[in-house]
């Protein structure tokens, strides 16, 4: 038999699904969960904690708990960073500083080089459509 608290993380990740294609939202007070579905706080806290622990809510003091707005595969939340040459001198860094940033929060990450060829580039845009990334940046 399932505990109580791992049926409510899952109800909660289904409702943040379906809630993820909008922006992040702010999910019921701790309160209202225990009211809605008839549980303990504890249960309610140990759900969230599971929530939390997956990346797909963060808790803000003294304002509740908000998606995260990450997805459940994770391959659906990549981020493409296009970039026309990844040798010049600043590149390294700031590709190293965007890419920890991102994965940090949950987010894989592609880099793909243009070698400032329009051609390329439009290419790896066609491609990019057929399977669209959560974000990209240029």
């Amino acid at each position: 038999m399932s505990h109580k608290y791992v049926w409510m993380a899952n109800l909660l990740k289904e409702q943040i699904f379906m809630h993820a294609k909008n922006d992040p939202y702010k999910l019921p007070t701790e309160r209202e969960l225990c009211e809605k579905y008839d549980v303990s706080r504890q249960t309610v806290r140990r759900a969230l904690s599971i929530l939390l622990q997956e990346n797909l809510i963060e808790k803000r003091q003294g304002s509740g708990s908000y998606t995260t707005g990450l997805r459940m595969e994770s391959s659906n939340n990549t981020v493409v960073i296009l970039i026309s040459c990844d040798n010049e001198y600043i590149y390294p860094s700031l590709l190293f500083d965007m890419q920890s940033v991102l994965r940090k929060e949950g987010y894989p990450v592609s880099v793909y080089t243009t070698k400032d060829q329009i051609a390329a580039e439009r290419a790896i845009l066609e491609q990019l459509v057929s399977n669209p990334p959560r974000g990209l940046i240029v």
